[in-house]
């Protein structure tokens, strides 16, 4: 089985809370695209949602 990297993460506005779906769980995305077009979803309802980097990404620890 392989593991979705968790490359990118919505959240409420610039360092906000992170988003979570309708089960409770953070959306996290490994495709940048998938992110976007699910941050415009929200925008539609939630007010401003950003995607951020996630936790397993090389820029989220100082990488290239």
């Amino acid at each position: 089985m392989r593991l979705m990297k968790r490359l990118f993460v919505l959240r409420y506005g610039k360092g906000g809370a992170i988003v979570h779906g309708e089960d409770g769980v953070p959306l996290y995305f490994d495709n940048k695209m998938d992110a976007k077009r699910i941050r415009d979803e929200r925008n539609k309802t939630d007010g401003r949602v950003v995607v951020s980097y996630g936790p397993d990404h090389d820029k989220q620890h100082g990488g290239k």
